[in-house]
């Protein structure tokens, strides 16, 4: 007679199997691409979070370069900020920010304008001064000479965080039956060459991502 294999022991591990979701709340305000830019306003955004293999929460947080030496890190609570854990998070990758193709077409667009404007003319030519000071007047009164581009703005850096969920799902597990959790999260910037810090908190109303059991 052939034998059967026994039947696997359900493992505790394997009782957290059945994490199936998660989907961020409605809270978390939508960025706008614009808004993506970690350099208006704030040099720090948390840009994406996602559910990866049952167990682990990930996502990606852009800062701006402006200091070489960086502490980036996402700041969570699973219980409404009885207690909390910070996650650092991983250098990934440096890009040139969005924002500087743009401050280059204005800065090309001032200098044919400077080149325009210092072009030499015949002496003789009275007609010449005479349209050389009409194009003089009309560019600064629209502000053209007046008006300087923005100085570009420095790249934006990539940095990984991964989040592992079985230590917060025992815990619940051990206050009785629950169908989900509730994270707050928000992410750290803090550079001590400057001495400053950075958080990107959702406006203050924190990010919020439920992962149903």
């Amino acid at each position: 007679m052939m034998a059967t294999a026994a039947p696997a022991q359900r493992t505790r591990e394997s009782s957290y199997a059945e994490v199936r979701d998660l989907y961020l709340s409605r809270d978390i305000r939508l960025l706008r691409t614009e808004d993506r830019d970690p350099t208006r306003m704030n040099p720090i955004h948390l840009v994406c979070v996602h559910l990866n293999k049952g167990y682990y929460l990930e996502g990606r947080i852009d800062v701006a370069n402006i200091a070489f030496e960086k502490d980036v890190s996402l700041h969570v609570s699973w219980n409404n900020w009885q207690t909390s854990q910070d996650i650092a998070a991983t250098y990934i990758s440096s890009h040139e920010n969005s924002r500087n193709a743009e401050i280059a077409a204005l800065q090309d667009a001032a200098s044919r304008t400077a080149r325009t404007i210092e072009a030499p003319l015949n002496d003789e030519d009275v007609g010449g001064y005479a349209r050389r000071a009409t194009l003089q007047g009309t560019l600064e009164e629209a502000g053209v000479e007046k008006q300087q581009p923005p100085t570009p703005e420095p790249p934006v850096d990539r940095f990984f965080f991964r989040l592992h969920l079985l230590p917060f799902l025992r815990s619940a597990s051990g206050a009785g039956h629950v169908t989900h959790l509730e994270f707050q999260l928000c992410a750290k910037f803090s550079a001590p060459a400057v001495g400053r810090e950075w958080w990107d908190s959702n406006y203050g109303a924190n990010y919020r991502c439920t992962v149903s059991l």
